[in-house]
């Protein structure tokens, strides 16, 4: 069937760029009003290591860093750069995955989960309700 509408507020967080050229995952608002940001990340780039994660969150200060050292992160890095739309999905991807990760850790902070799963599902369900919202960065040549 036909996804969900833009302005409903269930598809979740969405990729948005703020003004200072950061990129950002926040809520979409179901108002009809402009949009403002009422959550979300940073994403930024950073070498970590090799045998650090592809992504890390901090919370203190809601950055999601993605490890350039990360041996997928890095072969990538050798075909092209960073600011090139194929190693950008690769980056969105790996962002989108720790995001999802983040928020379920941040919603069983709150005891917003019951049951031991809850947070799996979350997580998967949030890994591709981001997939599907990020779909047309893999149609186009700007991400």
């Amino acid at each position: 069937g036909p996804g969900p509408s833009q302005n409903d507020p269930s598809t979740g967080p969405l990729y948005e760029e703020n003004t200072e050229g950061m990129e950002s995952v926040a809520r979409q608002s179901a108002d009809v009003a402009p949009k403002r940001k009422r959550g979300g990340f940073n994403v930024e780039f950073r070498n970590m290591g090799q045998e650090e994660a592809r992504a890390k969150y901090e919370r203190m200060d809601r950055t999601i860093f993605v490890n350039l050292d990360h041996p997928q992160i890095a072969a990538a890095i050798q075909l092209t750069t960073t600011e090139d739309a194929a190693f950008r999905r690769l980056a969105y991807e790996v962002a989108f995955t720790e995001y999802a990760i983040a928020l379920a850790s941040e919603l069983a902070g709150t005891g917003y989960f019951l049951d031991v799963m809850e947070p799996v599902t979350e997580i998967r369900e949030t890994v591709n309700r981001l997939a599907r919202s990020a779909a047309a960065l893999y149609r186009s040549e700007r991400p």
